[in-house]
C-alpha cells in the first residue's frame, strides 16, 4: 500500500473521529465542516497522487 493511500486513509479516520466527537458534544455545525473539509482533503490527496503516477507512466512510454 502506498504512503499516499495510507495518509489518505489516516486523514479520513481522524476526520471521522473528530466529527463523531463534535456530534457527541452537540456541535453538529462543526462536525459537518470538519467532515466535509477532511474528506475533501483526503480524496484530493489520493486523486492527485494517482494522477501523478498515471502521468509518469505516460511520459515513460
Amino acid at each position: 500500500m502506498s504512503r499516499s493511500k495510507v495518509f489518505s486513509i489516516t486523514i479520513f479516520v481522524v476526520t471521522s473521529l473528530l466529527s463523531g466527537f463534535s456530534v457527541f458534544n452537540s456541535m453538529e455545525g462543526a462536525a459537518s465542516a470538519i467532515f466535509s473539509t477532511g474528506v475533501t482533503a483526503s480524496v484530493g490527496l489520493y486523486a492527485n497522487k494517482q494522477y501523478q503516477l498515471r502521468k509518469e507512466k505516460e511520459i515513460k512510454q
